[in-house]
């Protein structure tokens, strides 16, 4: 396998099975437009750990997700724990088959245009967040958005069900009713702040659950990550704070307080459940670091 031959894992079972099939009727588009690939279908954690390893091994440092957000979080975890000289010059991307994909959204990937991307190859580096837990557990990594409270909480009890923008929103309204705040602690090197909170949202990127924007989103490649303490909402919920969720103002509004850092820890009156990508992963106590450049991304080519 050639250095500059992409790797892909195939997730069948991203967007509710949906994207087995939608990568059927791509994988001809991108064989016909001369792209140099082996794809595996991986459909567990353990299967994409499996095939990054042979892959690396056999002098691969280009890796491709075909799925959704959480396909592309296993993919970056698999290359992010290996070892510094392994993971120098690797390089990251998304076919975008799942039913969030949210951080291809961000960086202008789609499906009509992925024959032509791939083709081409634009790399460019990104940046990763690092999120450490206490007890011995293993770091994990996050591309675009990790969050503690309740969104990690409404994420676990989603987990093995149907995803999608309608159903994480719906999810999350009924949480606001079933879920208690907690007490969060934030400390970054230059400031500390103690308050309750629904949840504290880190970002990288604009975009989360399939399209809702709680970070004000005008973070670039490098800069301090943004971070999103969401008080509690009072209810019953009027419309006007439900569209918060979309426009990016939540940031703006009475209900959030805003931090940008590059490091930030996070403790808890009682441990609430924390999410990278949408992946529940732990719980607080835990610190969140930027990672900048610490991947190259495939972006979209210019267009003729």
């Amino acid at each position: 396998m050639d250095q500059h031959d992409w790797c892909l894992v195939v997730n069948p079972k991203a967007a509710n099975g949906a994207s087995g099939r939608r990568w059927s009727a791509l994988e001809p588009r991108l064989r016909a437009a001369g792209c140099r690939f082996e794809a595996s279908v991986t459909p567990t954690p353990r299967d994409v750990e499996e095939v990054v390893a042979g892959a690396l091994t056999r002098g691969c440092r280009r890796f491709l997700a075909a799925g959704g957000d959480g396909t592309l979080n296993q993919l970056a975890q698999a290359l992010l724990t290996q070892t510094p000289d392994r993971l120098a010059g690797l390089a990251i991307g998304a076919l975008p088959l799942g039913s969030g994909n949210d951080w291809a959204a961000w960086h202008g990937m789609a499906i009509e245009s992925a024959p032509r991307d791939l083709a081409r190859s634009t790399l460019t580096p990104i940046d990763v967040g690092r999120v450490e837990f206490q007890g011995g557990m293993p770091p994990r990594y996050f591309l675009n958005v990790a969050g503690a409270g309740l969104d990690g909480w409404l994420l676990a009890r989603m987990e093995g069900k149907p995803h999608g923008h309608w159903r994480y929103l719906g999810e999350a309204v009924r949480g606001l009713f079933r879920f208690a705040p907690a007490r969060f602690r934030l400390k970054t090197p230059d400031e500390s702040i103690e308050e309750s909170g629904l949840t504290t949202v880190v970002a990288l990127g604009p975009r989360c659950g399939g399209g809702m924007r709680l970070a004000p989103g005008q973070r670039q490649q490098g800069d301090p990550m943004e971070c999103l303490l969401v008080r509690p909402i009072k209810l019953p919920v009027n419309l006007g704070v439900l569209g918060y969720l979309h426009n990016g103002c939540l940031a703006r509004s009475q209900y959030a307080r805003t931090l940008r850092c590059h490091s930030l820890s996070i403790e808890t009156d009682r441990p609430v459940p924390v999410q990278v990508d949408g992946e529940p992963v732990g719980h607080t106590p835990c610190r969140i670091t930027l990672l900048p450049g610490a991947l190259q991304g495939l972006m979209p080519a210019e267009k003729d």
